[in-house]
């Protein structure tokens, strides 16, 4: 359950993806960091190895580690860094879907943690391979 909403909410859920802009898997170097301001798209990422450090521009903070998933809004502001020492390694689709009423039940710009990390690994992997 995200917010406030309940599994009978997610009944009918459905979005339209409409374009995905890219795919690909990460592998990257000990220290590793990254900023990204107004993110073009929206984007999800599967944290396959390591762990991150993530902030927003509003000053939430995370933590995330391999098995997680983040759903990034599109426009949203936020910075990351791998946990120190540590290699990190994510895959990630950036894409746009079409205007839905569904789209604020999306548990944007926070982490969630997975219990079927399988069925991320073959999406991912299916994706990032085309």
């Amino acid at each position: 359950m995200f917010g406030n909403y309940t599994a009978k909410d997610y009944e009918n859920f459905n979005i339209e993806i409409t374009k995905v802009e890219l795919a690909f898997l990460k592998k990257c170097p000990k220290d590793y960091s990254y900023a990204n301001k107004d993110r073009e798209f929206y984007g999800l990422v599967f944290i396959t190895s390591g762990s991150l450090f993530l902030e927003f521009s509003d000053g939430r903070r995370f933590s995330a580690q391999k098995g997680d998933v983040l759903y990034l809004k599109k426009g949203s502001n936020y910075r990351f860094h791998s946990a120190s020492g540590e290699r990190l390694e994510y895959a990630v689709i950036s894409f746009d879907f079409k205007e839905s009423p569904f789209v604020e039940m999306l548990p944007f710009d926070e982490v969630n943690t997975t219990l079927k990390t399988q069925r991320f690994e073959e999406l991912f992997g299916y994706i990032c391979d085309i």
